[in-house]
């Protein structure tokens, strides 16, 4: 029976997120609105359930099933406000182009559900690779494991933790306190658990493709969306190692998409870019990576709404970003200032070493190789060169309004690529060793969102009255 305890509470934090999300969202949600929420419900319901598993574990951890307590009391919280707010402000659709009204005509409206089948073909592939390796690979099983182990069996010493010389004391915490609390749920750990957490990570993240995309390009564009994201077979593998990236990448997507669904010139108020700056936040408490990803997508944000809406428009939308974000950025702030410790990348080296790497002629060269040399084993070449044809094809927005979401997108993933390659720069150690164990795993946390924003930029072929 306590097998299945864990899941029951993976469960309630998925409806716990659904009720926040809902509580949040601007309108009553339909058709591939419905969708999204329920796929985002998993980014933000895991990332609140992080959230009460720290309080349970520094200020709880005495009290018998405080955990459970903790979990029952976001459920309580979160339903009753989505039960006491209004039902939503009355806007018009999000999809300006149309696209998705006759897209779902015929067979294409069938297109979704065969990604969706398509992604869980892929899942179940990777649960049974993860069989395997059951404990995962070198970081989930020196790293996020280990953590998880400590936060389980600690009690109240449960920080020495960071005192084991491979456990990465600066690393935030999501994964382990995901992976402690639903091992709480059965009283011991387990293999089954984190795996059906990257299976999890997997699902949510090709469902926010999907449905985002449904919405706003088209059921075709999601369908061609979703077999470029999973024919990258370095993307499936990172999911069967269970590593935090994977994580990584769904809170980058969740937040991407989130904003790509705000459509200020509707009236719509900020009510989304709370979600989106709390699934940034995640993001943050996920990885460190995640700290420069908060602050990449409030640059992008800054930009491109003022390109597309105007200085008063963003302002606006920028205060609900920026509270969305921060709970889980306080959070990550306070770990890292009473456990967390410096970076290696920076108390292993002062500023004189980091500026004298950053001037190397041949360091650049080497860092930028690899990062393009790593983007050509992500892709799928064939597949990626019929996209671009297509989009050469059927062209692209010329509306502002509907270039807010990629120019979001793209501005955040070129400040997320120039901010690895220049901690690759001035990293203190083998910069070749540095790159080859780390550098595929880092731009794969930016392919589904950099997946989003290619297949926002061309028009729906349905506006051009193609047949595909």
């Amino acid at each position: 029976m306590t097998v299945i305890l864990p899941f029951i509470a993976l469960a309630a934090n998925i409806f716990t997120g659904w009720c926040m999300v809902n509580w949040l969202w601007p309108r009553r949600a339909q058709g591939g609105e419905a969708w999204f929420i329920f796929f985002l419900s998993a980014c933000v319901g895991l990332g609140t359930g992080s959230l009460g598993s720290f309080i349970w574990r520094i200020a709880l951890w005495w009290l018998p099933l405080g955990f459970v307590l903790i979990d029952v009391a976001l459920l309580v919280i979160f339903a009753t406000l989505w039960r006491l707010r209004s039902r939503g402000e009355q806007v018009a659709p999000v999809n300006t182009n149309k696209a998705d009204d006759t897209s779902r005509r015929g067979a294409s409206k069938y297109l979704p559900v065969m990604a969706l089948g398509l992604a869980i073909v892929c899942a179940i592939t990777v649960f049974r690779i993860s069989q395997v390796h059951p404990h995962g690979q070198w970081d989930a099983q020196a790293i996020w494991n280990v953590k998880a182990k400590f936060l389980l069996y600690g009690q109240a010493q449960w920080t020495n933790m960071f005192a084991a010389p491979v456990a990465r004391s600066d690393y935030p915490l999501l994964l382990p306190l995901t992976i402690a609390r639903l091992w709480s749920y059965q009283g011991y750990d387990s293999t089954i658990v984190p795996q059906v957490l990257t299976v999890t990570w997997l699902l949510a993240t090709t469902g926010l493709i999907v449905t985002s995309l449904s919405v706003l390009a088209g059921v075709r564009h999601a369908a061609l969306a979703t077999l470029i994201l999973l024919t990258s077979k370095l993307f499936l593998e990172l999911c069967s190692w269970q590593y935090a990236d994977t994580a990584m990448s769904m809170f980058i997507l969740a937040a991407l998409g989130t904003v790509a669904l705000w459509r200020p010139q509707y009236g719509q108020t900020g009510r989304l870019l709370i979600l989106a700056g709390f699934c940034a936040g995640c993001a943050a408490w996920t990885k460190n990576e995640g700290l420069l990803f908060a602050l990449a997508l409030t640059i992008a944000f800054i930009v491109a709404t003022t390109f597309t809406h105007g200085g008063r428009t963003m302002g606006h939308g920028l205060k609900y970003l920026l509270l969305g974000m921060t709970p889980m950025i306080c959070l990550v702030v306070f770990f890292k200032l009473v456990w967390g410790g410096p970076s290696d990348l920076f108390s292993d080296q002062n500023l004189d070493q980091m500026l004298t790497h950053l001037i190397q002629p041949d360091r650049h060269r080497l860092v930028w190789k690899s990062m393009f040399d790593s983007l050509g084993r992500i892709l799928h070449v064939p597949l990626m060169l019929l996209t671009v044809l297509y989009t050469l094809l059927v062209g692209i927005h010329r509306t502002r309004a509907a270039l807010l979401a990629p120019a979001v997108a793209a501005i955040a993933t070129l400040v997320m690529v120039v901010g690895y390659a220049s901690i690759y720069l001035i990293t203190p150690h083998d910069l070749q060793w540095h790159l080859s164990t780390s550098n595929e795993r880092l731009l794969l946390q930016l392919w589904p969102g950099a997946v989003l924003m290619i297949f926002l930029l061309p028009k729906s072929p349905e506006s051009l009255r193609l047949v595909v």
